[in-house]
């Protein structure tokens, strides 16, 4: 009963609204474990457990970048992101970010040189937001 219910909802949305939560639900599928494990220290709200991280200094300047990452993209609640502009900008500046090699930041990546985008993954997360970057603008979403 409640699954039919749910296929009825999800028939009655605008097709626009469709196609963001399939994009999201292959989001999760299969960018999500990149991205929590390469973006989400900053864009979201999964934290690294390091032992600097309380130091009064270092505190105060790595909370005021994720509170700067933050406002600029935030990934915390899955698709739709928040951030500036619209989906389609938004997929743009994360496919800008990994081709020029900005995201992760260098000062993460020395200090945490586990993790790091290979190029395998970068050229997985460009062409996954590529694509479904064409889908949205062809809805204009």
């Amino acid at each position: 009963m409640l699954y039919r219910t749910l296929i009825i909802f999800l028939l009655c949305l605008p097709a626009n609204s469709r196609n963001l939560q399939a994009i999201n639900n292959e989001y999760i599928r299969s960018i999500k474990p990149l991205i929590k494990e390469n973006c989400l220290s900053c864009h979201g709200g999964f934290q690294l457990d390091t032992w600097y991280r309380d130091l009064p200094l270092i505190k105060m300047y790595i909370n005021g970048h994720i509170t700067d990452a933050k406002e600029s993209l935030n990934m915390e609640n899955d698709i739709p992101f928040k951030g500036r502009g619209i989906q389609s900008d938004i997929f743009w500046s994360i496919i800008a970010s990994i081709k020029k090699e900005r995201m992760p930041p260098q000062p993460f990546s020395l200090v945490h040189g586990d993790i790091k985008l290979s190029p395998k993954d970068r050229d997985t997360i460009i062409k996954w937001f590529s694509e479904k970057r064409r889908v949205l603008l062809e809805q204009d979403l």
